[in-house]
C-alpha cells in the first residue's frame, strides 16, 4: 500500500491524534527530556501516541516547575524550530490543550533555567537549523557534550548515576 505525502495546508479532516496512536509506521518515539530539578539530560522511548503526561510520571513533581514546560520540535513544513510553552499541572488535572500528543524527536524542557540556557544557545551559538536531521543531531551532541562537561561522562545520563 502506498500512501501519498500530505501536502502542507491540505490537512483539513486529517486526524493527527489517530495517526499518532497508530503504530503502523513507528511503534516507538524518542523524546529528549532536559530537567534541571533532577539534573537529568535523558533520552526515553515511548509508545507512539504518548502524551505530555506520560513523561511527567518520571519527574520529581515537588521540585519541578511544571507550569514552565517547553516543548521544542522541528516543523518540517516551515523548516524551523517551533517552541511551545505548556503547563504540566494543567495537563495533570485534565486540560487536554496542555496534554499534547508527542512526536518523534520532541524535546521537553522542564524548568526555566534550562529553557533560558537553550534559548541562549540557539540565539548565540547555532547556525540556522534547516532540517529535522540537523535538529536531532544538534540535541544529541548537546546532550553528549553537556553530560561530559557537567556530569563527568560515563555510562549514566545524570549526576546521580555518575556519583556511584
Amino acid at each position: 500500500m502506498i500512501v501519498p505525502t500530505l501536502e502542507p495546508g491540505s490537512d483539513f479532516g486529517y486526524d493527527r491524534e489517530l495517526v499518532g496512536k497508530s503504530t503502523l509506521s513507528q511503534e516507538q518515539i524518542t523524546i529528549r527530556i532536559f530537567s534541571n530539578p533532577n539534573d537529568t539530560l535523558a533520552t526515553t522511548n515511548l509508545p507512539n501516541g504518548s502524551r505530555l503526561i506520560d513523561i511527567l510520571n518520571g519527574i520529581a513533581v515537588e521540585s519541578a516547575d511544571l507550569k514552565a514546560i517547553n516543548l521544542i520540535r522541528f516543523d518540517k513544513e516551515k523548516r524551523k524550530i517551533i517552541r511551545r510553552e505548556l503547563n504540566g499541572k494543567k495537563a495533570i488535572f485534565g486540560d487536554s490543550s496542555q496534554n499534547i500528543l508527542l512526536q518523534n524527536e520532541d524535546i521537553v524542557v522542564i524548568d526555566r533555567t534550562w529553557i533560558n540556557q537553550l534559548n541562549y544557545l540557539f540565539e548565540k551559538y547555532t547556525l540556522p537549523i534547516r532540517s529535522s536531521l540537523e535538529f536531532v543531531l544538534f540535541f544529541r551532541s548537546l546532550q553528549q557534550d553537556t553530560s561530559n562537561v557537567f556530569f563527568g561522562g560515563g555510562n549514566g545520563n545524570n549526576r546521580r548515576n555518575n556519583n556511584n
